[in-house]
């Protein structure tokens, strides 16, 4: 699929992300060098003509009221000029540089920084002694200047500044280019993920897997989340057609014999006999078609959430006594139903609990094999629960993980009576009443189904 002209890729939003960080960082980091060499540099041409200043010293005498400058004395070293002058800032020796201000005030603290003739000049006074005045003869103070214009001298800070500059420069450059790199690795892996998602889609193939051959946790993760999606779309896909299978091969049969017997009856309509017995096979095949249909909107209502809660305090032990009574009844002494019942209190919509238990139970009457069904309740640890076990001829271990599931018969000729219903209604109750439904069996010895709640004690305790 061709990417639309108004939509960004991930690669072009990180490196879009990449470059405005870059160049912000790089403007502040430029900002910062600009603003630390300009102090550099002035603190360092200032130690300069300080040193200078007291260099010069050395060589300028005050003794006997004479001004003697020694040899040493060199008023012109490099790009800084030195001289004397006194307390007026008459030129006692010595001269200024052209250009220079010669009308700057005394300063001893420090160096000053003097604009002038539009240039930047670097003044540091001295103090050196007293001479005597030759008009008044009053001793007036005598100093040591050193002069500097900017431009002429050159700072260690001011190559530091340009070095600074160049490595940002590079080092944004060397940024964007491994942005770059990675960019593209993750875009071709990313490239790889939308190509196997589209063609899932173009295909209508969901048994594909999206593939990722990348390094990154999270698009690792990421992708790993859509193949699991993907497995239950599958397996969801393959439950759907296997109900529409089962829903036809359940429905086709009575819908068969009743349109059989309708011919039938039709054929014979003088012989009253034949008429009678059809419309009994009728009205038996109608039965069964109502009974698929009416658990089927039952199930779907519990899936769907339909069906409304009504909470209550319940004791599981009566609730089995009530339905091992309606089972007793229709069984008419035919099979024995033992039981082994203790108070286990819970909280649950007890309706909802009764059809669970009813399918349960009549599930192992069917499969009993004529021998005792046996029916329990009680407490284990914070939980308590209704166990129905019977001992008939068992499930197979691969067959017990798929006896949940809608429609499942053990019994692949599907002849055996019921639907293969009750046991997905029962464990689709549990789930909506919070609680859980088990399931052991080895063959030949029987089956136990247990419906797990929490008590009613572990139930106040939390709220």
């Amino acid at each position: 699929m061709k990417k639309p002209a108004n939509k960004w890729s991930l690669a072009q939003y990180m490196v879009g992300l990449l470059v405005a960080a870059t160049l912000a960082l790089s403007a502040v980091m430029l900002i910062y060098v600009y603003f630390f060499a300009k102090i550099a540099i002035n603190y360092d041409i200032q130690r300069t003509v300080t040193e200078a200043a007291a260099s010069k010293a050395r060589y300028v005498s005050l003794k006997n009221g004479k001004l003697t400058v020694k040899d040493g004395f060199d008023e012109y070293e490099g790009s800084i000029t030195a001289l004397v002058i006194n307390r007026k800032g008459e030129v006692l020796y010595g001269s200024y540089p052209e250009g220079a201000p010669e009308q700057t005030e005394i300063y001893l603290l420090h160096a000053q920084a003097v604009k002038y003739g539009g240039q930047l000049w670097y003044v540091r006074d001295r103090f050196q002694g007293r001479l005597p005045d030759p008009d008044s003869g009053k001793k007036r103070k005598v100093y040591i200047r050193t002069i500097v214009n900017k431009k002429d001298i050159s700072s260690e800070y001011e190559s530091m500044a340009v070095f600074a500059y160049g490595s940002i420069l590079f080092l944004c450059g060397a940024i964007l280019v491994i942005a770059f790199f990675f960019c593209r690795r993750i875009k071709r892996s990313m490239d790889a993920m939308c190509r196997s998602a589209e063609s899932i889609g173009k295909d209508f193939n969901i048994s594909k897997r999206i593939t990722y051959e990348g390094n990154i946790y999270e698009i690792d993760v990421l992708n790993e989340a859509n193949n699991r999606m993907l497995d239950r779309m599958e397996h969801v896909l393959k439950q759907q057609e296997q109900f529409n299978s089962d829903v036809a091969h359940e429905l086709r049969t009575p819908v068969s014999v009743t349109l059989a017997q309708c011919e039938y009856a039709l054929k014979h309509l003088d012989n009253l006999e034949e008429v009678d017995n059809a419309f009994h096979v009728i009205h038996r095949q109608s039965g069964k078609i109502h009974d698929i249909i009416t658990q089927l909107l039952y199930l779907s209502r519990l899936e769907q959430g339909r069906s409304k809660l009504h909470c209550e305090e319940i004791d599981l032990q009566e609730v089995a006594e009530s339905v091992i009574e309606e089972e007793e009844d229709i069984l008419e002494g035919k099979l024995e139903i033992r039981k082994d019942l203790s108070p286990a209190e819970t909280m649950g919509d007890i309706s909802l609990i009764m059809i669970a238990l009813q399918n349960l139970l009549s599930n192992a009457i069917k499969y009993a094999g004529g021998k005792p069904v046996e029916v329990s309740t009680g407490q284990q640890g914070d939980r308590v629960f209704i166990c129905v076990r019977n001992h008939g001829r068992g499930i197979a271990a691969e067959e017990l993980g798929n006896i949940f599931e809608r429609f499942y018969k053990e019994d692949k000729s599907r002849n055996s009576e019921g639907f293969g219903l009750g046991l997905s209604i029962a464990s689709k109750i549990m789930e909506l009443c919070h609680g859980e439904v088990t399931a052991e069996s080895k063959e030949g010895e029987g089956s136990q189904f247990t419906l797990w709640f929490q008590s009613l004690t572990k139930i106040v305790e939390n709220e």
